[in-house]
C-alpha cells in the first residue's frame, strides 16, 4: 500500500494484539491499511464502517482521495484525511486545495447559513494547509466550472454557496410560495420580495 508508515506506528499496532516479538513481512502486508488508519486516529469501528461502505475501493480512496472519506462520513475527520494525504506517495496538490475549500465551507455554513463570503472562505482554506492563494483560486474556479459551487455578487461582496445547498434553498422557497401564495407575507410587494429572495440566493 503506497502509504508511508513509521516504524513506531507498526510496532505499536503489533504490540496491541501480540504483545512481544516483531511482525513478519506477510503480517505487515496484510495489515498496512489498518496500521495507516490507526496512525491517522481512525477507530476500528470507523474502519469497519469504511469497509462496509466502500469494499474493495477503500484502499484506492485512502491513497488517492482520503478527503472523499471525510466528505462522506462524519466519523472520519478532516485531520485524519489530511494525515493520510501527506503520507501518500501519490499526492495531488489540486485535491488538497479543493478539500481545504470544502472544509472551510462546511465550517462557515455550520450555523445554518447557505451563503458565505468567498474571499473569507479561501482565506480560511489557506490557513488549513501550506497552500498558495493562487492554488486556491484555481481550485475555486475549477469547482465553479464543475458546478459544485455557485457565486453571486451581493452588495458588492462575492458570495458563494454549494450548488446543492442553493438548489435546496430555491426548491424550499418555491414550495412555500406554491402552497401559501401571497399569504406568506403580510403585505406582499413583488419587487421587494423578488429583491430579497435574490439577495438570499433563492432566485436564479
Amino acid at each position: 500500500m503506497p502509504i508511508r508508515l513509521q516504524q513506531n506506528e507498526v510496532i505499536n499496532f503489533w504490540r496491541l494484539s501480540h504483545g512481544v516479538g516483531l511482525p513478519s513481512q506477510a503480517w505487515l502486508n496484510a495489515n498496512a491499511r489498518a496500521i495507516a488508519l490507526a496512525a491517522a486516529g481512525v477507530s476500528e469501528r470507523t474502519h469497519d464502517l469504511l469497509q462496509e461502505r466502500y469494499g474493495a475501493d477503500l484502499n484506492r480512496l485512502i491513497v488517492n482521495d482520503p478527503f472523499r472519506l471525510h466528505a462522506d462520513l462524519d466519523a472520519f475527520s478532516f485531520a485524519s484525511a489530511a494525515f493520510l494525504y501527506h503520507r501518500s506517495t501519490t499526492r495531488n496538490p489540486d485535491l488538497l486545495a479543493r478539500a481545504c475549500i470544502y472544509k472551510a465551507i462546511r465550517d462557515l455554513t455550520a450555523s445554518g447559513s447557505v451563503h458565505f463570503d468567498r474571499r473569507y472562505a479561501l482565506k480560511t482554506a489557506e490557513s488549513l494547509a501550506a497552500l498558495e492563494p493562487q492554488a486556491l483560486s484555481r481550485a475555486w474556479d475549477e469547482m465553479l466550472s464543475r458546478g459544485e459551487v455557485v457565486e453571486r455578487v451581493l452588495d458588492g461582496v462575492p458570495r458563494g454557496a454549494l450548488s446543492r445547498h442553493a438548489r435546496e434553498e430555491h426548491d424550499i422557497s418555491d414550495a412555500i410560495f406554491t402552497r401559501r401564495g401571497a399569504d406568506c407575507v403580510a403585505d406582499p410587494d413583488d419587487d421587494v420580495l423578488a429583491a430579497r429572495l435574490a439577495a438570499a440566493g433563492c432566485l436564479v
